[in-house]
């Protein structure tokens, strides 16, 4: 998964958990084919219990959701204790700490984002706010891996996929939104205008579907390494050229790549369409949150990466390296849509709930612009009509979906590399990719190019979608 699933679901709520287990132990024998009773404990050697008469063989679940055989007296205040205590402790690692303190900035992005002068479109804010349903959705995902099957989440393709469909359906939503709200035509526009509340309502049932399959797949007889949507894509292994290397068991499947790499181009399009934001608007601090967007497309890097090498172990760096990313991207974007909505009227005066009269209304008209967003959220929307069609938006994303899905899932079997764990090269990759896009933008803001002293590209540019 996009390791903004199992990872943050496992550390920013992880006050849930004990809560979430209970809930899933306490289910019918076919939910959850695995003993009833656990106890957890912080990283380290596996610990046994005294054994008694009342033992019985139970398991044991260290920080990172390792499972191990051993024996457990029949002491239920132990085990509540025990359940607690351990996940107090699942953050104790640094992507654990990274995550957990990931959570206050985005919940302060989605406050400023949402202030009534920013004119957000309405899809797109519900696309943002859709990211905290989605981490909550995979909570159970990432119990249901570990207790059915032994296996953290990144090695379980069918929960691994669904839970990644759900970031893609994050993507899209602000993909969706923000375009609709900014050309003056096209299918995006029309069907966003009509049908909001219903495309609102079909991203909730994604995620509710999401849930039932976790709930019902193991005791269907769904096993660990079933493909996501049944391989659909996959070429059968007897058609495969016997020169290949053979796959892992914890390969991804086509559908799985094809939903990691759909996210990472649907979050690089948002960015683009976020910065075309800033002339509907009139204001330039709309191309900050773009900038801030840019860790959070690292962090994805750091995922596909992660599991080109088949979520190999000697490369945890790049858990945290992604955990940190995460925190870093949702600590910028909180500032640009602070900065944003500063420019639009926003002061400490609206956290008083006290507030009355006209201090309580603040409208587009009263606004008072920053110096350096001279037409700010005052100034009317400047539609454009689009250099591409929507038909042709999609046909490219799905084209360069597939492209790179097929390369990398088979290549790869050619390549000796994705089986090296080599961390150059994956650093290589974390780093460079991000840059290259950074890049892109740096030659498109005449502004950085001002303060820095160097020079690229054209400067200025407002298209590139």
């Amino acid at each position: 998964v996009d390791l903004r699933s199992y990872s943050t679901m496992h550390s920013l709520f992880s006050p849930l958990f004990p809560l979430c287990l209970t809930i899933l132990l306490s289910s019918s024998d076919g939910f959850l084919p695995t003993p009833a009773s656990l106890a957890l404990k912080p990283h380290g050697p596996p610990q046994v219990w005294p054994s008694s008469s009342t033992s019985q063989s139970k398991l044991v679940v260290d920080t990172a959701l390792h499972v191990t055989p051993f024996e457990f007296p029949g002491d239920v205040d132990v085990l509540s204790s025990s359940l607690g205590l351990a996940f107090s402790d699942q953050g104790q690692n640094l992507a654990g700490i990274f995550f957990q303190a990931s959570l206050l900035p985005y919940i302060l992005f989605l406050y400023f984002l949402n202030y009534k002068n920013n004119r957000v479109p309405s899809l797109g804010s519900f696309g943002f706010s859709y990211l905290l349903l989605f981490v909550l959705a995979t909570i159970p995902s990432g119990i249901v891996s570990k207790l059915s099957y032994g296996e953290t989440l990144a090695n379980v393709d069918w929960l691994h996929g669904g839970a990644e469909a759900l970031l893609t359906t994050t993507s899209l939503l602000v993909v969706a939104g923000f375009r609709s709200a900014s050309v003056t035509g096209g299918p995006v526009k029309e069907a966003v205008e009509n049908n909001e509340n219903l495309i609102k309502g079909a991203a909730i049932g994604v995620a509710g579907l999401f849930a039932a399959f976790c709930a019902l797949g193991p005791g269907a007889g769904v096993e660990a390494h079933s493909p996501f949507l049944l391989g659909l894509g996959d070429v059968p292994g007897p058609l495969l050229p016997p020169s290949l290397s053979p796959e892992p068991d914890n390969a991804l499947s086509i559908p799985t790549w094809a939903i990691h790499f759909s996210s990472v181009f649907e979050w690089l399009f948002a960015m683009s369409v976020i910065w075309r934001y800033s002339s509907v608007t009139g204001n330039d601090r709309w191309k900050g949150m773009t900038w801030g967007m840019l860790p959070l497309h690292a962090s994805g890097v750091c995922a596909c990466t992660y599991h080109f090498f088949y979520n190999d172990k000697t490369l945890q760096f790049l858990v945290s390296s992604q955990a940190g990313l995460t925190l870093l991207g949702n600590i910028t974007c909180m500032i640009a849509a602070y900065r944003i909505a500063s420019s639009n009227g926003w002061t400490a005066a609206e956290l008083n709930p006290f507030r009355k009269g006209d201090e309580e209304e603040g409208s587009l008209d009263s606004v008072v612009v920053a110096d350096d967003a001279p037409v700010g959220g005052a100034a009317a929307l400047t539609l454009y009509e689009a250099e591409e069609s929507d038909t042709l938006l999609v046909g490219k994303l799905l084209g360069a979906t597939l492209a790179l899905s097929y390369a990398v899932k088979y290549g790869s079997l050619t390549n000796p590399l994705a089986f090296s764990a080599n961390g150059l090269v994956g650093t290589g990759l974390v780093l460079g990719v991000p840059a290259a896009v950074a890049l892109g933008y740096y030659g498109r803001s005449e502004d950085l190019q001002e303060a820095t002293g160097l020079k690229w590209g054209g400067g200025g540019g407002e298209g590139g979608e």
